[in-house]
Parts: C-alpha cells; structure tokens; sequence
C-alpha cells in the first residue's frame, strides 16, 4: 500500500510539473464583413492578440468568405501575456494562402509556435495575398513548469584584422543550433561569417525552440 501511494504521488507531482493552460481564440463568428481588427483579449487568462498592417498596405479585417481575419503581406500578428507563453497553434480559414509566416522569437513550423516568450511577434511574408487566421490557441505556462535554458555560444576576441576575418562561433550547447547577424535582427543559420569591415557579429544557440542569451563582439 506505502508503495502505491508513492508511485500516485509521484505520478501527481510529474503531471503537476508539466501543467499549463490553453487560451482559445475563435475568429469565425463575432465580426461584420470587412471589419478592421486590431486586437482581441481574453482579460481573465492575461492575453492579447494584436494585428496591424505592418509594412502592408491593407489593416486586417474580418472577411465571410473564409470565415476568418485576412492579415495582408506584411502584416504582423502580435501574441503577448502576462504569464509566459510555451506554445501557440494556428487554424486557417477556407481558401488560405501560402504566405510564409515567421516569428521573431521561438521556432515557428506551420501551423505550430514553440518556445518560451512573454510576447511573440509573427509576420506574413510575401508581396501579395494574405493569410486568413480563423483561430488561436495560445498555451501558457502556469509557473510549474520547469525552466529550459540554453547555453549561449561563445565568438572569438573582439580584434583588429586587415582584408578579410572569418568569425567561428563556439556551439556549448548539445544538440542546439547556432545562427549569427550582423545587425542584431536578422539571422542566418550556421556557425561562421566572413566579415570585411568593421562588425559587430551577433550569434544564438536555439534547441527545441528555446533560444539562448545573444551574444556579441565588434571587429
């Protein structure tokens, strides 16, 4: 008996630890054709969705045909929360597009977000078209579970160099993925970058969606 109870408390403690909270947002009813979206909030779970034309030229609106929000190329998609977010799955509405979709934090593979962020920024890639989101379920964590961290890279010496200097970045972390930029926004995958003038390199490890701290050095 002392044995049974002990592997249901284990069995209790493992699943506590691994606890976390779905937020459902539907975006097939509710609306009037054509109507302009900015955000939606769910104020009892702490989170918000924002949509703005970004570098479009179209506001996202609310279309019947579909059955969904249209977020126009260009158009950003902003998740924020008070608690911090581990996940967010996306659903289409009849007819989509294939506008590639990126996010500036976490991994994105269609339909699905992962990582862990307080606030998440997605963009609809493409010169035309849009993507029609007829629903979000943003999971959060609801403070159980266990921290993931990543060990961030490490990049040579800060140093002086004529012609050409080839940065190698130092992976710390197993199994992770390393990306370096040259402005600190845009990212490519790899583990060296030859420069020819003066740069500051930045470079990230991410592993299962989890990005290191960035870090960096100017030669």
């Amino acid at each position: 008996m002392k044995k049974l109870f002990s592997l249901l408390a284990l069995a209790l403690l493992t699943m506590s630890a691994w606890a976390a909270t779905d937020v459902t947002f539907d975006f097939t009813t509710g609306y009037e054709n054509a109507q302009v979206v900015t955000s939606v909030s769910d104020d009892e779970n702490g989170v918000t969705i924002s949509f703005a034309k970004g570098t479009g030229s179209n506001d996202p609106a609310w279309y019947n045909t579909g059955k969904a929000i249209r977020v126009y190329a260009g158009g950003t998609i902003t998740v924020a929360a008070e608690k911090k977010i581990i996940g967010i799955t996306f659903t289409f509405g009849t007819g989509d597009n294939t506008n590639a979709i990126t996010s500036d934090v976490g991994t994105y593979v269609e339909p699905e977000w992962t990582g862990e962020a307080t606030q998440v920024i997605f963009t609809v890639g493409g010169d035309s078209k849009h993507r029609r989101i007829a629903s979000m379920v943003v999971t959060l964590d609801d403070g159980t579970t266990p921290v993931v961290t990543v060990a961030a890279p490490t990049l040579p010496d800060a140093c002086t160099f004529e012609n050409s200097y080839t940065v190698v970045i130092t992976n710390n972390e197993e199994g992770a993925t390393l990306s370096y930029s040259t402005d600190g926004q845009n990212w490519t995958q790899g583990n060296s970058v030859t420069i020819t003038e003066t740069t500051t390199v930045y470079a990230k490890a991410t592993k299962n969606g989890v990005d290191s701290r960035t870090v960096s050095a100017t030669y």
